[in-house]
């Protein structure tokens, strides 16, 4: 059971915003690197269900490194430092001149996180706060962004429970950002099940809500490369899947798409990951 709960621990989504309630515990921890592949794509969704085509091909790749630390018995700290790798292909839109392929390698924006659970009796209900840094690069020639140029406080609530093979949880929170760029609303719910020893089948839903209430201003071309604009929404479902090697080490896999969204790419995610925990 309790290795069971920890593997949860193990598969931070890469794309999905749900928060755990199971908290690593004092003392213990995780690491993991976790590859994702977003493209290339040419087009985004609207929030009237339609497309809107950008100029370039892009391709957005990023390198994670994530951990967690158990600080207390029921406190952890967690921590993301993320890589992007992004390519703008060449364009053929007729109000831009013609543009050879470019790439932008910087760092992401980076997130540190406390995580307190305060009951883990019937069910486990736990607390997070989370604070985004506007860490990542801006390649301004060619409009290639990194990651939203604002600071985020993200708090977020879950509540959870888990059996031998099976666990669920549901979470909920906030983001209030900076530099007048949106706050959003967001739910998650994710679901378990143990196929065999060491390997987990997990179900994900992931919805980000823009209140739209920012008033930060992007230029036509920004809007043009469509890379980390203000409004951004989904309705994001996935599978995700562990596979254990020996208690402390194991890989990760995940495919995301979407249904629905608003500036966030018409284009699913895949990502893999391997892991150590002690």
């Amino acid at each position: 059971m309790r290795a069971f709960l920890l593997c949860i621990l193990l598969t931070p989504s890469f794309l999905a915003n749900g928060q755990s309630p199971w908290v690593a515990g004092k003392g213990k921890g995780y690491v993991q690197v976790g590859f994702t592949s977003i493209g290339p794509y040419q087009e985004l969704f609207q929030s009237d269900g339609g497309s809107y085509r950008l100029s370039h091909v892009i391709t957005d790749r990023t390198l994670q490194f994530f951990g967690e630390y158990g600080v207390a018995d029921h406190t952890s700290i967690l921590a993301s430092v993320p890589f992007k790798f992004l390519t703008q292909g060449e364009g053929f839109d007729p109000f831009f001149p013609a543009t050879r392929k470019t790439s932008f390698s910087t760092i992401g924006n980076i997130q540190i996180a406390a995580r307190h659970n305060f009951t883990d009796e019937k069910f486990l209900l736990s607390t997070q706060w989370t604070l985004e840094i506007p860490t990542a690069g801006f390649d301004e020639l060619n409009s290639i962004r990194g990651g939203l140029n604002a600071y985020s406080l993200i708090p977020s609530m879950s509540i959870g429970k888990g059996f031998s093979n099976f666990y669920a949880f549901a979470s909920t929170g906030f983001a209030v950002r900076t530099n007048n760029y949106s706050s959003d609303f967001r739910v998650g719910a994710e679901a378990g099940y143990k196929v065999i020893d060491r390997i987990y089948l997990i179900l994900v839903l992931d919805i980000v809500e823009s209140l739209k209430n920012g008033s930060v201003f992007e230029d036509l071309t920004l809007r043009r490369i469509g890379l980390y604009l203000n409004n951004q929404s989904y309705f994001a479902y996935g599978i995700k899947t562990i596979i254990g090697f020996t208690d402390k080490l194991g890989i990760n896999g995940a495919f995301y798409g979407a249904r629905s969204g608003n500036l966030v790419a018409r284009s699913p995610s895949l990502n893999l990951g391997a892991y150590y925990k002690w």
